[in-house]
């Protein structure tokens, strides 16, 4: 029997699990870790994915790929101020589309995200395939919700890409419901309303925001821009994405990198006060969402029976404390950042025709992550509007009269966004119904439809009344061919690996990662050297300055020496001691 496997995409990582002997298996990668990084890098030798392409950061920045899920299936023209920040190089390519552009193997490369996107997807797929022993074709991805049409198109065509048949794309958001259900509400009974709090590592983009922080120290220290180093730029970045996740449990970290930009050491540290203030209008922006949603739900705050929390962002403290705050205390349920993957396994099981007994009870209805909507012979109306948040599959119909007796067409074009006015929307397709039967005195009914299926597929129908005759178009906004997906296929398995270089890599990673951890104890070690070294030389100048005070104040009141005694032990004595009564008057 063909599995389904479930791929949780992720901007930073990504999973793939699969529902097997009655539970959801994770799959690990190649090197037994369940969590593969969402990167490509392009070297001169080879292509590499995951955690080898992450190491390439540092030292390869330019060629290496990564924020795919930000620029798949978007226009060049949407991208302006994120490709400022990305250290790989992004241009314009025919008709507004993105092109990441690298140098491979000694030569100037271009590639659509979409090739990128798939690069990732195969190997996600090569992964299942070697962990379950057989050929995996079918797949279901997470996308995030806020992806539009064209994104959502995309996917689908990085999978063909990648030689998966996509049955099903589902919001990330929703299959955690499935986890949560699964995990947490067997047995309860009742309707509940959960709110899914969804924020991955890079929606709040907290790591940004510490990035421009230090880069601005570092800058007022040494009166250098470290911006334009690339290079230079991802270390910090590196470093600030560790020190976001020390202050999930820690009230500081510390920032330690050596020869960072022109030979310059840089150490600073932040504390859990200072990151709220440097990204308190992105927790408000959090909050705004949150009220945003439950107008949408047309809910009250306190209609909300249970508040789930998935995502790299959720860990952050603040986060937590401010959706704790705004709903008056409530407990929030933090799920383990695996939560989508075993939904989207779990869905795949659906999917596959004989779903296990164990799911029997479980449904997933996703929903319109946009308002889809028609304008019929360019009245600048929107017309039979499938409302954001609907579930799917729906089908909305409204019939419209000819504008005039004598009139044998109506154009009808189909769109994609909230915006009320019509030319602001995604113009998703356009036709024209012709031939429409023309009576004298008399106009003519035309019923217009559109379909909505489960995986978000859209298709706008016309059938004039009279007649049955009917006109429709599914829409694809697929901006390849089935030639160009096929040549694309055949480039990913020509230019992945044969086994025995892969073998090759895969125990220089294991070389590399185990010299990184020893590397890593080492200069932890060294750092807590260093501070406790220059903890010793402050005390060491507090001591020389009490000496050098009774040299000059040999004739100073008791309470003068008594009050410098006490002042220079509580900085000698470790404060462990210092409330029992330890050290020699």
């Amino acid at each position: 029997m063909d599995l389904i496997v479930g791929i949780d995409l992720g901007t930073t990582g990504s999973r793939v699990g699969v529902w097997r002997n009655e539970r959801v298996e994770f799959i690990p990668n190649r090197q037994q870790a369940y969590w593969t990084p969402s990167y490509v890098a392009f070297t001169e030798t080879a292509l590499l994915v995951g955690e080898a392409a992450k190491r390439q950061l540092t030292t390869n920045p330019e060629n290496t790929v990564f924020d795919l899920t930000q620029f798949v299936g978007r226009k060049f023209s949407e991208l302006r101020e994120s490709v400022i920040d990305w250290p790989f190089k992004v241009e314009c390519g025919p008709e507004d589309t993105p092109q990441v552009v690298v140098q491979y193997k000694g030569e100037t490369k271009s590639f659509m995200p979409v090739e990128i996107m798939a690069i990732l997807l195969y190997e996600m797929r090569k992964i299942a395939e070697i962990y379950l022993d057989q050929e995996v074709t079918k797949a279901v991805f997470t996308v995030p919700g806020s992806f539009n049409y064209f994104q959502r198109q995309a996917m689908k065509d990085a999978g063909a890409i990648a030689g998966l048949d996509v049955i099903r794309l589902v919001n990330s958001a929703t299959v955690a419901c499935i986890e949560y259900g699964f995990n947490t509400l067997v047995g309860r009974v009742g309707e509940l309303n959960v709110l899914v709090v969804d924020y991955g590592a890079s929606s709040l983009n907290f790591d940004s925001r510490l990035v421009e922080h230090f880069a601005a120290e570092f800058q007022r220290r040494h009166g250098k821009d470290l911006r334009s180093d690339s290079s230079a730029v991802m270390r910090l970045r590196t470093a600030c994405e560790h020190a976001k996740r020390a202050l999930s449990s820690s009230m500081e970290a510390f920032i330690e990198l050596d020869a960072l930009h022109d030979g310059i050491n840089f150490y600073s540290m932040i504390r859990c006060v200072w990151m709220e203030r440097l990204c308190a209008d992105l927790f408000d922006k959090m909050l705004r969402l949150v009220e945003k949603l439950l107008r949408e739900a047309r809910l009250r705050k306190d209609q909300v029976d249970e508040i789930v929390l998935v995502g790299g962002s959720t860990h952050v403290p603040k986060v937590q404390q401010k959706l704790k705050d705004f709903f008056n205390g409530k407990m929030l349920s933090l799920r383990q950042d695996e939560a989508a993957a075993f939904g989207v396994a779990v869905q795949g099981d659906f999917l596959g025709g004989l779903p296990s007994p164990k799911l029997d009870e479980y449904m997933l209805l996703d929903t319109a992550s946009l308002e889809f909507s028609v304008e019929i012979d360019d009245c600048m109306m929107k017309e039979v509007p499938v409302s954001k948040n609907s579930t799917l599959p729906m089908r909305k119909s409204r019939t419209f009269l000819t504008a005039n007796a004598n009139k044998s067409t109506m154009r009808i074009k189909a769109f994609e966004g909230e915006a009320t006015t019509v030319a602001t929307n995604r113009l998703l397709c356009e036709f024209e119904m012709d031939g429409i039967t023309m009576t004298p005195g008399r106009l003519s009914e035309i019923e217009v439809a559109i379909d909505v299926d489960a995986n978000g597929s859209l298709t706008v129908s016309a059938v004039e009344k009279s007649t049955g005759k009917e006109k429709k178009i599914t829409i694809n906004c697929s901006r390849l061919s089935t030639s160009e997906v096929e040549r694309m296929h055949s480039n990913i398995e020509e230019t992945f690996l044969d086994p025995e270089e892969e073998l090759r890599i895969q125990s220089k990673a294991v070389l590399e990662r185990y010299a990184n951890s020893v590397c890593s104890s080492a200069a932890k070690r060294i750092a807590k050297l260093k501070r406790s070294l220059a903890k010793e030389y402050t005390i060491e100048s507090s001591a020389m300055e009490a000496l050098q005070w009774l040299d000059t104040n040999p004739s100073a009141k008791k309470e003068h020496f008594d009050a410098k005694r006490q002042k220079l032990g509580e900085m000698a004595t470790p404060s462990g001691q210092r409330n029992s009564g330890a050290g020699a008057a």
